[in-house]
């Protein structure tokens, strides 16, 4: 009996040397890592957190492995590559172990170096068209910000929408990612398509003594006709999720829109088309096409409209003789 108790002391003794002594790797932590793709990713640092004494640090092998040796595990795990998103993982259910296998396999995606929207499809990035808004004055309605230019960016069907996915597939899934934006103030738009005037145009008339019919800014039902233009304003608010592939550091998220986008032209903007005085200017655009003829819906244009552009082309015209004329007597 004595000697039992003697090998018991000695066994725990040895235990208890294994997890505290100075100098010796008491817990070894294995696991794995991966991009987005969910390829082995190699030169990921893992760094015990916090860190302190006792807690070392290792780098994912050709193959995504990674092993690190301390002397007790450690509430968190940072995984941590440049150009990438950094994962931070939760230990703080394992305990009383000498030999752990993190049964979570992290992934971290790409981080495009310029700060943006992107459409990520297929297991790549590509960036939407961005611009600045102007004001413009709209008839019989006022001033409103908008957009003259339509996006290259023409999508076949909507992104990824609806419910939150517990698991993403970048293969197989397009979908929206803002980069080092404003998380909270991220707002997409449907955009309708108005004629308007640009109030630069007004504003240089105005400097130059030209005044409409009713002596303003506003472009008059005749005489300022020929000011007025296509412009791209904020017809709705899609309602959007935000999802934070990066916690808390919020470098890279993903824009959910709670529903399918119909065909139409979009905007991604943080308060720029609200005259909001926000500091990011920009707005990032999208289209979404009519899945039968593959181009972006227009509104059919109004008998008004075609009357304006019919009254627009006879001033060019008339332009044009004048110019023409003016260039002949000159020659003569």
């Amino acid at each position: 009996m004595l000697a039992s108790r003697v090998a018991l002391g000695a066994t725990i003794g040895l235990l208890s040397c294994l997890v505290g002594c100075a100098g010796y790797p008491g817990v070894v932590i294995t696991g794995q890592v991966e991009d987005w793709m969910g390829e082995p990713l190699p030169g990921v640092a893992v760094v015990g957190l916090p860190e302190k004494d006792g807690v070392l640090s290792g780098m994912s092998d050709p193959l995504g492995r990674f092993s690190l040796r301390a002397r007790y595990i450690p509430e968190q795990l940072a995984f941590i590559k440049t150009g990438y998103t950094r994962h931070v993982l939760s230990l703080a259910e394992f305990h009383d172990t000498i030999r752990l296998r993190v049964p979570t396999v992290p992934r971290l995606w790409p981080i495009p170096a310029v700060e943006g929207v992107y459409l990520a499809e297929k297991g790549r990035y590509r960036t939407l068209d961005s611009a600045r808004p102007t004001h413009y004055v709209v008839p019989d309605t006022g001033t409103a910000s908008g957009l003259s230019v339509l996006p290259a960016m023409v999508l076949t069907e909507s992104p990824l929408h609806g419910e939150i996915p517990s698991v993403w597939d970048p293969r197989g899934n397009s979908f929206l990612v803002g980069v080092r934006m404003p998380l909270d103030e991220t707002r997409l738009w449907r955009l309708q398509r108005v004629m308007a005037a640009s109030a630069d145009s007004l504003a240089q008339r105005k400097r130059a003594g030209v005044k409409n019919a009713r002596g303003g800014e506003a472009p008059a039902k005749k005489e300022d006709e020929s000011l007025l233009q296509p412009a791209w304003l904020p017809e709705s608010r899609v309602p959007v999720d935000l999802r934070p592939v990066d916690e808390p550091d919020n470098n890279l998220f993903v824009i959910i829109p709670r529903e399918a986008l119909t065909p139409g032209v979009y905007a991604v903007d943080w308060g720029s088309l609200l005259d909001t005085g926000v500091l990011e200017q920009r707005v990032f655009l999208f289209a979404v096409a009519d899945p039968q003829t593959g181009a972006i819906p227009e509104p059919e244009k109004t008998e008004e409209e075609l009357k304006r552009e019919e009254l627009r082309e006879q001033q060019r015209q008339q332009r044009r003789k004048e110019m023409d004329k003016a260039t002949n007597e000159g020659m003569g």
